[in-house]
């Protein structure tokens, strides 16, 4: 058992450096020496990766991978050790095939390394799998044990066949068959309707290759070239393509496949199919790949493309916030921004054009119903000071807990908020008048940092766990810091740089910190709750690979932005020095 859960173990760093190992050069995106040549033109979604990352990257994960691997290993074990006094031979075989099939012996035999690279991407609905093999490769021998694995300890019939001159193997029932296939130097992995010709298993196979590839077709590079996409990665997911799926007249392979899910796209009236056509436009694709990549960090971006006029009324919501997004070294920085009159206006906008064309499909009934009702929400008055809102950034510490009292709150907590607002001294004013306690507090707008004075109860450990607290305010912001170094964090996000227009959202998490306090908690937690359980050993492992991830992650940064393009996901992680 200790043997097969070790190679297991050790399997896991080869397919990390696989999984990440690949990304490329802008002319890979329209080379049909790459994987790509397989990939239609046409394809509703692909994700292609066509060169090796730097070593260092792998390394990187490598690293990471084998502390995942240790988990992984002991929490299988401790839960096979339970099924084995249960009586669960079954559960052996399968463990005993899952170790056949993620052994590092097998993964080289196979020739995945970290050269490999690999697509995955849509031929019609059907998704296939392509990888790259070393050309020293054992496929076929490996693909023989794996099949006596599956016959002999699975019970099931592994058929061999071809088409095309391409060898396969697959398995399965009168419905569905998992297809692998081993063309040279390749591996393909896919799963189709048993009621498949030759005709469509060579196209999806890639024995007959597309007439126009999305190499040929160039799209990849435009989208890497219009995003500053490094081409390492790049993802498509083409929602107006995919959405016709379903209402077009099919082609032969999505045909028995949609016949085969029970879909007729015949039961939609022309007017729905159109509706939801129109529908599809408005979001029409998702785009993501890696924008940056170098020894301090990696950076990408997912982007939902939206309509010119959806993607600027969302554009126009975000405000000016200082300090949202802003460069900081506390454990979570989070926050956003928004002008709420152009929260109405987007609203009002969408409703004024489901009037204008209002939704005939009986399937948009009960929206096309509902707009009078957004109609009474968005006229109702809100008190002044909402609508002088702009949004808040925040920070947040835990700078030590008390892991003898597990329940209890964090010690020496420090927390600091600075909320945006075009009528500060409105705010107060109103705020004085509704609580004579914050009226005591004589709290101006001068700019200058104060502490404040709390009174009772909130000057008591127990009731506040902050202990001291700071007041600013100008007339576009007021804020609070708490904590012993509350009047640091509060002057860090007052003296921070307004946000980028396009912020609608901000977060930060300083990974290194986390971690080590996840595994801090973990193990004096287990010391508490598990001493003597063999459930230790599980839990020493969880503490090891948070002390792992611990040494690979620095902080992670996700903004969430409404730009003229559409909604924007900026990720930014920086890695351990």
């Amino acid at each position: 058992m200790t043997q097969r859960l070790t190679r297991i173990r050790s399997a896991l760093p080869l397919l990390a450096s696989f999984l990440v190992g690949c990304g490329g050069g802008d002319s890979l995106l329209t080379s049909n020496d790459t994987l790509l040549r397989y990939v239609p033109a046409d394809t509703p979604y692909v994700l292609a990766a066509v060169e090796p990352l730097p070593d260092d990257y792998v390394d990187m994960y490598t690293q990471y991978m084998e502390s995942v691997g240790e988990m992984i290993q002991l929490g299988m074990q401790s839960a096979l050790e339970e099924m084995g006094a249960a009586g669960s031979p079954d559960a052996v075989e399968a463990f005993d095939l899952l170790t056949e099939l993620t052994s590092p012996e097998t993964i080289a035999a196979i020739g995945i390394n970290r050269d490999s690279t690999y697509a995955i991407y849509g031929v019609g609905l059907l998704p296939v799998m392509r990888v790259t093999l070393a050309e020293d490769n054992d496929i076929k021998s490996v693909l023989d044990r794996i099949e006596s694995l599956i016959e002999n300890e699975g019970g099931v019939d592994v058929v061999a066949a071809s088409v095309g001159g391409l060898p396969y193997r697959y398995f399965g029932d009168d419905e569905a068959r998992l297809i692998i296939a081993q063309p040279a130097n390749e591996l393909v992995v896919t799963m189709v309707p048993a009621s498949f010709g030759d005709a469509e298993l060579q196209s999806v196979l890639g024995a007959d290759l597309p007439n126009e590839s999305i190499a040929d077709s160039g799209r990849l590079a435009e989208i890497a070239d219009e995003y500053g996409f490094t081409s390492h990665m790049v993802a498509l997911m083409d929602i107006e393509r995919l959405t016709a799926k379903f209402l077009d007249t099919p082609s032969n392979t999505d045909a028995v496949l949609l016949d085969l899910m029970g879909y007729d796209a015949g039961e939609l009236s022309a007017v729905c199919r159109n509706e939801i056509r129109s529908l599809a436009g408005a979001a029409p694709s998702i785009v993501s790949g890696y924008t940056a990549l170098d020894s301090d960090a990696m950076e990408m971006n997912l982007v939902v493309e939206l309509r010119e006029d959806i993607a600027q009324g969302l554009a126009s919501i975000p405000a000016s916030v200082r300090g949202l997004g802003a460069a900081t070294d506390a454990l979570m920085s989070f926050g956003m921004s928004f002008d709420i009159p152009a929260v109405r206006a987007f609203a009002n906008a969408r409703l004024d054009a489901i009037e204008a064309d209002p939704f005939e499909c009986e399937s948009f009934a009960d929206l096309q119903q509902a707009v009078p009702l957004g109609r009474l929400y968005l006229s109702q008055p809100l008190p002044p000071f909402v609508d002088s809102l702009k949004g808040f950034a925040a920070t947040m510490d835990f700078n030590d807990i008390d892991f003898a009292a597990i329940d209890s709150m964090p010690t020496d907590m420090e927390a600091s908020v600075l909320i945006a607002s075009s009528d500060v001294q409105g705010l107060l004013a109103m705020a004085s008048a509704l609580d004579p306690t914050i009226a005591s507090l004589n709290l101006t707008t001068d700019g200058q940092i104060t502490p404040l004075d709390l009174p009772v109860p909130f000057n008591d450990p127990s009731v506040n766990p902050f202990g001291d607290a700071y007041f600013v305010a100008t007339d576009s912001e007021m804020g609070v810091g708490l904590g012993e170094n509350g009047e640091v964090r509060l002057g860090e996000l007052m003296s921070a740089p307004a946000s980028d227009p396009s912020t609608f959202m901000a977060m930060s998490l300083d990974l290194g910190a986390y971690y080590g306090l996840m595994a801090d908690t973990i193990e004096n937690a287990a010391v508490l709750d598990l001493a003597g359980d063999p459930q230790m050993a599980v839990i020493g492992s969880m503490t090891d690979m948070m002390r792992g991830m611990q040494d690979v992650f620095s902080r992670e940064t996700v903004d969430i932005q409404f730009t003229d393009r559409g909604i924007e996901m900026p990720i930014r992680l920086e890695l351990a020095p």
